[in-house]
């Protein structure tokens, strides 16, 4: 019975919610791919560029051959007399060539399995482009309008990602460890060093370019230097309460830049020879460092801040943890509570996201993804995520949040002293905007007055079951909370809420036995205290968004919190569709009156269905208005 129950409302409900369950990411290269192209670089392996060639021609390495040129050396003795002429003689043109000549040939050593020879040579091309970009005795000679300079960055990067693979491939891919390459007489010593803040450091490290990204409506990648990476960090044995960690999901994944930082090449002397070239292989965090400084020069790093989300969003047990329809069927089987996607950062102001009926988290990552990739947004806010059983009732989900904010506070902040913490800002989607607002109201008496005309006090029962009950209906607004952004919230209801889909919803719906408990046991100790038993024991979220629901009236005539903003988007399904003509003006789901706030301080509307408001870029584009005010 319960399958089938499923399978309606999976049919039914999903216009009042909205989580993507397609996967995030999928591989890019194939192993047919791959074999091929070592196939092809085995049998036709590319030759130089012909400005390298020339090069090679001008320092007598070369001669000219009809319309080729023809080298006079084998690759490894060519490569070790420009790099002796090189030393003696410094040349940029001999840089670029050098790296080149390398990196050819490590793509040639790597299809040929020899893996030790092309770390060797991954390793001189990236030290030598680098050479080519940065040493500051070739500034004068450094045009960045010329394609060998573009054609430069690119060598670098591919260069770097070669290298650091066959690295990986060692296990040695980690902040500590030091690798030697050698070519000819020059010997290379490369430091991972981690130049990120990711406490309890990386565990293991993938490459972007491997993946593509699905369900993500943007990919933000921005051109640069380094090779952007998935940096994954576990968290199982970092989980203690009154720690950040505490609200981490066991598995994080962190954008990460590496670049490769080579000393200024040093005047050939009787000893160079035996010289060891330092150099140091950074993992940067491209959501705080956008440049490193080399040679007194700002380099931009490259880097891919959306391939690192879908990973987290892949993850099988963080997909687990926000199944949504776990969470409106069977809410005392799912996950509850606030968790984080960064580390925490007590410089930043805490946005926490609530979503609505019959979803999770997940349906706020296009917006979270969007946000983050606008550098004023990254740099002053940081992004939290409710997460908690949509099938209950929103006013038992708003005390349970209450709770939350509570001990969050306690854990992050207990002596109080932190100002960011105290300006957070509440964005609710749907449901989630009522459980948004409030956090933010005085209600009094009011709520309580639904359920009893008489005094709290005269209540009997155990004192944890009262606790529990005043929670609910007694409480004052979070003093921590600036501002409320609400959208395709029903303020006065849903129509969606009607007479079959709340019985469908009492059919499928099975609350906490503790819930029903509790107050069935408070009406059986108090016979006659109760006129209106419903809000207690059988009401699940449907029927609390009825628009004939007593507590909306409640909630349009509460005061709100005078130290708190409110903002407002309303969706109204656009054009002249069938769908639209059926909406009568509203998103679908939450008619255009229901939608109004009338004490916002601002309000706009979007074109948009219930569904994916909070994915359209003008929804977007306002939090982002909302979030650069003063708070």
């Amino acid at each position: 019975m319960f399958k089938w129950c499923l399978l309606i409302v999976l049919v039914v409900l999903p216009p009042l919610g909205g989580c993507a369950s397609d996967d995030y990411l999928v591989p890019r290269w194939s192993s047919a791919g791959a074999m091929a192209d070592r196939v092809r670089l085995i049998t036709f392996p590319p030759p130089p560029s012909r400005r390298t060639d020339l090069t090679l021609e001008r320092f007598d390495l070369a001669t000219p051959d009809g319309e080729s040129i023809q080298h006079k050396y084998g690759t490894e003795e060519t490569l070790q007399r420009l790099m002796l002429s090189q030393a003696s003689d410094p040349d940029i043109e001999k840089l670029y060539g050098i790296a080149e000549i390398a990196y050819l040939d490590g793509q040639r050593k790597q299809a040929l399995a020899n893996r030790s020879l092309a770390l060797d040579r991954f390793g001189v091309a990236v030290v030598h482009v680098s050479w080519y970009l940065f040493d500051p005795r070739f500034q004068h000679l450094r045009n960045p309008y010329d394609s060998r300079f573009h054609k430069a960055c690119e060598l670098y990067n591919n260069s770097l990602e070669a290298m650091i693979r066959l690295i990986q491939q060692d296990d040695q891919l980690r902040a500590g460890t030091v690798r030697s390459i050698a070519v000819g007489p020059q010997q290379f010593s490369i430091e991972i060093v981690n130049k990120g803040q990711w406490p309890g450091g990386l565990e293991r490290l993938e490459f972007v370019s491997d993946f593509d990204i699905q369900s993500l409506a943007h990919r933000h990648q921005s051109e640069g230097l380094g090779v952007p990476l998935v940096g994954l960090q576990d968290n199982a044995n970092l989980r203690d309460r009154g720690d950040p960690a505490f609200y981490y999901p066991p598995t994080m994944a962190f954008p990460v830049t590496a670049f490769l930082r080579v000393p200024a090449q040093k005047t050939v002397t009787a000893d160079t020879n035996k010289q060891v070239i330092r150099c140091q292989l950074e993992l940067h965090d491209p959501l705080g460092a956008t440049h490193v400084n080399v040679q007194g020069n700002p380099v931009i790093l490259g880097s891919d801040i959306s391939v690192p989300l879908a990973f987290q969003l892949d993850n099988p047990a963080f997909r687990e943890q926000n199944e949504a329809a776990m969470g409106l069927v069977r809410p005392g089987e799912s996950e509850t509570g606030l968790f984080m996607l960064e580390p925490y950062d007590p410089e930043k102001i805490p946005v926490i996201m609530v979503h609505g009926l019959f979803s999770s988290p997940l349906t706020w990552m296009d917006m979270f993804n969007d946000l983050r990739s606008f550098r004023d947004i990254r740099e002053s806010y940081q992004f939290w995520f409710y997460l908690y059983p949509t099938g209950q009732p929103f006013w038992i989900t708003a005390a349970q949040l209450r709770r939350v904010l509570t001990d969050v506070h306690q854990d992050l902040d207990p002596g109080g002293h932190n100002e960011k913490l105290n300006q957070m800002v509440m964005v609710g989607h749907s449901m989630g905007g009522l459980i948004s607002l409030m956090q933010t109201i005085e209600p009094g008496d009011e709520i309580w007055n639904l359920i009893s005309h008489r005094p709290f006090d005269q209540l009997k029962g155990a004192a944890e079951l009262r606790n529990q009950l005043a929670s609910v209906v007694f409480f004052s607004p979070n003093r921590s909370i600036r501002r409320v952004i609400t959208m395709a919230t029903p303020f006065q209801g849903s129509q969606f809420a009607n007479d079959y889909t709340r019985w469908l919803g009492q059919k499928i719906i099975e609350l906490p036995t503790q819930l029903i408990g509790s107050s069935d046991q408070l009406v059986h100790q108090n016979p006659g205290f109760f006129h209106d038993t419903s809000l207690l024991t059988t009401t699940t979220s449907i029927d609390s968004l009825s628009t004939t629901s007593p507590i909306f009236p409640v909630l349009a005539r509460t005061p709100l919190a005078p130290w708190v903003s409110y903002h407002n988007i309303a969706g109204q399904i656009p054009g002249n569709s069938l769908v639209s003509r059926f909406s009568s003006g509203s998103d679908g789901v939450v008619g255009s009156e229901s939608s109004r706030f009338q004490a916002a301080d601002s309000e706009i509307t979007v074109d948009s269905d219930h569904l994916t408001i909070h994915r359209k870029p003008r929804t977007i584009l306002e939090v982002r208005r909302i979030l650069l005010q003063q708070p």
